[in-house]
């Protein structure tokens, strides 16, 4: 008989009920961890200036929750590798400091780390932030928003991303960037498809240099003629690949996924636009392929159509499902409402 994937039970509170998320996120973490455990939460605090990434007040009631069922949390992230105050360790301590969040005001310890392990996959090096690894359990709690190389930015990106170091940030978007080799029929599906407007064609073939480029390897994915490569793998197998290091590497691991100011791009930038959906709830869950996947289905249901194919011009199901196929977890689910 042929293998039947095990329906993963995701769990959803209605924003009409957010006051109740301490109580529902204790009780689903309550009995999934060994009483007494060191729980480090993988949490984006978000650039100075955002006005749509977490909060102090929600930050420190996750806390609390996972306090009240005898875990010891600490709050963790890791320094980014673009052009911001967050891009050292020391600068991001600085950045949630002035946002109000210190081992103090959370009643933890707060750890922006850089201290990495290093492996390879598919001959890309990946360096995965050790705090995470050296621990008891993780618990991963992400704003679901647009991102411009992965249409939207949820557990996977928190952790394919966040829980690597500044060296492998930069090598995954990088990895992911266009090479032309030849044979262009200037279809312009490359010129369309592009969310930064960054492809001219010229001499029957494009070039890559009108504004900037993030490497989404959305150009690699529409080429009819497949005259554009990555430079070494697409964004989403890179994304995807070091999400599979980690959690091979992490004890047990529980998702958070909160669906309130959907906006257009990450909590990276300090403006992130215009919310690109309505606020729906929270989703909590085990299996990190179920929880993406019903975040997303949940927002189009919202909207009627996937918001973010239609503003960064590719679905997060196309991460989703490469996680699928590296075996992080299952597409399918059943959604049990609180």
């Amino acid at each position: 008989m042929p293998n039947v994937p095990v329906m993963k039970q995701i769990s959803f509170l209605s924003k009409d009920d957010i006051h109740s998320f301490p109580k529902i996120l204790a009780k689903n973490i309550k009995d999934f961890y060994p009483s007494g455990s060191k729980i480090g939460i993988k949490v984006h605090f978000g650039e100075p200036g955002n006005l749509f990434a977490f909060t102090p007040a929600f930050i420190k009631q996750a806390v609390q929750a996972v306090q009240n069922v005898g875990l010891h949390p600490f709050l963790f992230d890791s320094p980014v590798s673009y052009d911001s105050p967050r891009n050292t360790v020391n600068g991001y301590c600085q950045v949630i400091k002035e946002k109000g969040i210190t081992p103090e005001s959370m009643g933890c310890p707060v750890i922006i780390s850089d201290e990495s392990i290093t492996t390879t996959f598919n001959n890309l090096e990946y360096s995965i932030c050790k705090p995470l690894i050296n621990t008891d359990g993780v618990l991963v709690l992400t704003h679901v928003k647009g991102h411009t190389c992965t249409g939207f930015g949820g557990s996977i990106k928190n952790i394919g991303m966040g829980g690597m170091s500044k060296t492998t940030k930069r090598r995954i978007h990088d990895s992911g960037k266009p090479l032309y080799q030849e044979g262009c029929i200037e279809c312009k599906e490359c010129v369309i498809n592009c969310p930064l407007e960054n492809i001219r064609l010229k001499d029957n073939r494009p070039y890559f240099d009108q504004n900037w480029c993030c490497g989404c390897s959305n150009c690699v994915y529409v080429c009819t003629s497949g005259c554009i490569t990555p430079q070494k793998e697409v964004f989403d197998k890179g994304l995807v690949a070091g999400v599979k290091l980690a959690l091979d590497r992490y004890p047990p691991v529980f998702y958070v996924n909160v669906l309130m100011n959907i906006t257009r791009l990450c909590d990276c930038v300090t403006n992130p636009g215009p919310r690109l959906a309505g606020d729906i709830g929270i989703l909590f869950g085990d299996d990190i392929v179920a929880i993406e996947k019903a975040s997303l289905d949940l927002i189009i249901k919202e909207m009627g159509e996937d918001v973010f194919l239609k503003e960064h011009k590719k679905s997060p199901l196309v991460h989703i499902k490469i996680a699928e196929d590296l075996g992080l977890g299952h597409l399918e689910y059943i959604l049990k409402k609180h």
